[in-house]
């Protein structure tokens, strides 16, 4: 897994056997863990706030998302490879790489 790579998260919800699916775009990979940024395709109900941390995937098929999407650039997600299972979709284009 390489930076810029989009992957899809499983996380599984505590106490549970169910769990949810989630997008995230990779900005680093360590040992044993993945620095992401999160995937949303939810934005137009946001505060302004939260839409100025928000970035605009220009290229989302070829980066594997299924819909418009935006990068939630405000702050990193960290997933643990040993407890939390991913798969890669694509990859950014170099437009959203330097957006």
């Amino acid at each position: 897994m390489k930076p810029h790579g989009t992957v899809i998260v499983f996380r599984e919800f505590a106490h549970s056997t169910d769990g949810e699916a989630r997008p995230a775009v990779v900005i680093r990979k360590m040992d044993k863990t993945l620095v992401c940024f999160r995937i949303s395709s939810k934005y137009e109900n946001k505060s302004v706030a939260i839409k100025g941390q928000y970035y605009p995937v220009q290229d989302w098929k070829s980066a594997g998302l299924q819909m418009k999407s935006w990068i939630d650039v405000g702050a990193t997600a960290t997933i643990d490879l040993i407890t939390i299972s991913y798969k890669q979709m694509g990859n950014l284009s170099f437009a959203d790489i330097k957006g």
